[in-house]
């Protein structure tokens, strides 16, 4: 029988590297792979479905060395949905395998995984972003 190790962030620790005030329990991860900064389209893929990064959000920029636990952040901040890009889910302890780019609820919590947002900046990759846009779309419906 084989068993796993798993090491337990520090909540102080994940939420001192967060960006965002969080006033909709909107957990956003993504993949960092330059400078510290949310990249700008994250910041605009965001604000297309209404929300506003800095204010509605809670954004983790997740490295190599990150290891993030939605139960140990959950106890500290709202978590109502987790936005990850280019994260997969056992980097933040869970244990199950959903489909990118479709929403999946477990616990009362709305999920959602995607590629990083580098990935989006190919346009080789159109389909993904049009499956990211209506899975966006579906979470959260915009008033016209």
């Amino acid at each position: 029988m084989r068993f796993f190790s798993y090491s337990i962030p520090d909540g102080g620790e994940m939420l001192a590297q967060s960006i965002g005030d969080n006033r909709k329990g909107i957990i956003v991860i993504f993949r960092l792979t330059g400078d510290q900064n949310p990249p700008d389209l994250l910041l605009k893929i965001l604000q297309s479905v209404g929300i506003t990064a800095t204010q509605d959000a809670l954004l983790l920029p997740f490295t190599a060395e990150s290891t993030y636990s939605v139960t140990t952040l959950s106890q500290l901040t709202d978590v109502k949905d987790v936005l990850s890009f280019g994260v997969m889910p056992e980097s933040l302890g869970l244990h199950w395998q959903p489909q990118a780019y479709t929403p999946l609820i477990v616990a009362g919590r709305r999920y959602l995984f995607g590629h990083g947002i580098d990935y989006f900046q190919d346009p080789k990759h159109k389909s993904a972003k049009v499956k990211l846009w209506r899975a966006l779309q579906t979470m959260y419906p915009t008033q016209s």
